[in-house]
């Protein structure tokens, strides 16, 4: 995953589906499940007729710490 030009993110193919948090100032990433997102794709996908194959959430923000 590219963050920005000074952050990048690697991790290897594993099994278990997950979403990102990251966070805009220190870079951290933080892994989530992605079940709700996966159900929520899914959802919008049944409205508009069209099967979804394969999502990827990233959300970004500042972490707890960052905004202190």
């Amino acid at each position: 995953m590219h963050l920005d030009q000074d952050h990048h993110h690697y991790e290897l193919d594993g099994k278990d589906e997950h979403s990102h948090l990251v966070c805009l100032s220190c870079g951290r990433v933080i892994e989530v499940d992605s079940e709700p997102f996966a159900e929520a794709a899914a959802a919008v996908g049944d409205t508009h007729g069209f099967e979804i194959a394969s999502a990827q959430v990233e959300l970004a923000g500042y972490c707890a710490k960052c905004r202190r």
